[in-house]
């Protein structure tokens, strides 16, 4: 399932301290851009291997993942947080933190905060593609 994913978790994560609205855009284009690349893969690999041979290799990967998936699942404690969601909330928390160093002190006149916020809406979409991206990318 997709339900404790990365990509749950950094979703779930930035729409608490984000605007969810922003988080959702950038999410759903990179999981668009994805779906995108992954067709195009898709048609563009067998012109260059022989059909029959993708066919072996998907169903090795299969495989594989699959026997992967139960030896991870096999090695998890009961109690303890996954590293999925330790992981995201360390590259969360690291942004975060670099974020309010930069804020921190710096008062903006009342004229320039609507377009501060929606500059801040840009960059939280943008934080949200970048990082539910690559956490696509890295899924098996």
């Amino acid at each position: 399932t997709e339900i404790g994913d990365k990509t749950f978790f950094i979703a779930a994560i930035l729409s608490m301290k984000h605007s969810r609205l922003a988080v959702f855009a950038g999410a759903i284009l990179a999981l668009t851009v994805m779906t995108i690349l992954s067709t195009a893969m898709g048609l563009v690999l067998p012109a260059f291997m022989p059909r029959k041979y993708t066919h072996w290799l998907g169903g090795a990967l299969f495989l594989y993942f699959g026997c992967k998936l139960l030896y991870d699942s096999r090695e998890m404690e009961g109690g303890k947080a996954s590293e999925e969601l330790e992981e995201v909330e360390e590259e969360l928390g690291a942004s975060s933190n670099k974020k309010a160093d930069e804020e921190e002190g710096v008062r903006k006149p009342k004229s320039s905060q609507n377009n501060g916020l929606a500059k801040n809406a840009y960059q939280i979409a943008i934080q949200s593609f970048t990082l539910t991206f690559l956490a696509e990318w890295g899924d098996r």
